[in-house]
């Protein structure tokens, strides 16, 4: 974030380098766990339509006991299965993704390669595309809110008090404005459903609860895109939480504009 800011592109381009070199290592662990997560939501799609086909039959496995004792088909047999089993080939930008991944995993698990190189930026693009074939369309920011909701520290609640925790909707709306700049107009459009050229506003849900924060400060909104924004249906829809504003808007009294959020009591303009 401050490497953006800076106003040298020379110093700022050095940088980056620096740092990007200095992360391969944990950029080369990520590379392996998003592999092993695209492999997990095969063999799942696999499981729920004949749990039976992920299993390599044999006669020592006849005798276990236990699913979880059974070996699996590997890597190189998935997506030939999905497609006996799903009767349908995923999306072809899939396909080439999922060989490139495996080849990646196989050479940084098994081998030493001093030319590899992993791209932070198609790292964030793999699990985006990963995400939109194996899941769906719309759904990240929804599933992403759950792990978010799952951590240690939002499970603690500080005593009852979850107002000291920084707020989910906040790391979301960062995390996506992060991820916007990085990707472009086009991917963001085809995978985040959002458009930053387009008009778009603070939606009053997530607002309020990023309001609720004991730190709460507007220089925090300073680094996101609203998230408020027209969807397929023309209708004013939030790509974080999902909230749609009802219509038709009501004038609000403050700055006479249409926008006023009936639901949430809130001015689109003002907010």
């Amino acid at each position: 974030m401050f490497l953006n800011k800076c106003d040298d592109l020379d110093i700022r381009q050095d940088c980056l380098a620096d740092y990007w070199k200095a992360s391969q290592p944990i950029l080369a662990t990520a590379a392996v766990l998003i592999q092993q997560a695209n492999e997990f939501f095969l063999k799942g799609k696999i499981f729920e339509k004949d749990p039976a086909a992920i299993i390599v039959t044999s006669e020592k496995q006849e005798k276990l006991k236990k699913f979880s004792e059974y070996k699996t088909i590997s890597a190189s047999e998935l997506l030939k299965t999905y497609k006996r089993v799903l009767k349908k080939e995923p999306n072809k930008e899939f396909i080439q993704l999922y060989y490139r991944k495996r080849n990646i995993r196989n050479t940084i698990s098994h081998s030493i390669d001093d030319t590899l190189v992993i791209n932070f930026q198609q790292e964030v693009k793999d699990i985006f595309i990963i995400h939109k074939s194996m899941v769906g369309p719309k759904l990240w920011a929804s599933s992403r809110l759950k792990y978010l909701e799952e951590l240690p520290e939002t499970k603690l609640k500080f005593k009852n008090d979850d107002s000291l925790l920084y707020p989910r909707e906040l790391i979301l709306m960062e995390e996506f404005s992060l991820a916007i700049d990085m990707l472009g107009k086009d991917f963001s459009k085809e995978y985040l459903n959002f458009n930053p050229e387009n008009e778009s506003f603070y939606c009053p849900k997530c607002l309020g609860e990023i309001m609720r924060y004991y730190y709460y400060d507007s220089k925090l909104m300073d680094e996101g895109y609203p998230s408020l924004q027209k969807n397929t249906d023309n209708l004013l829809e939030c790509y974080l939480c999902g909230h749609i504003v009802r219509t038709p808007l009501l004038v609000c009294q403050n700055c006479l504009k249409e926008g006023f959020d009936v639901q949430y009591k809130a001015c689109l303009h003002c907010c």
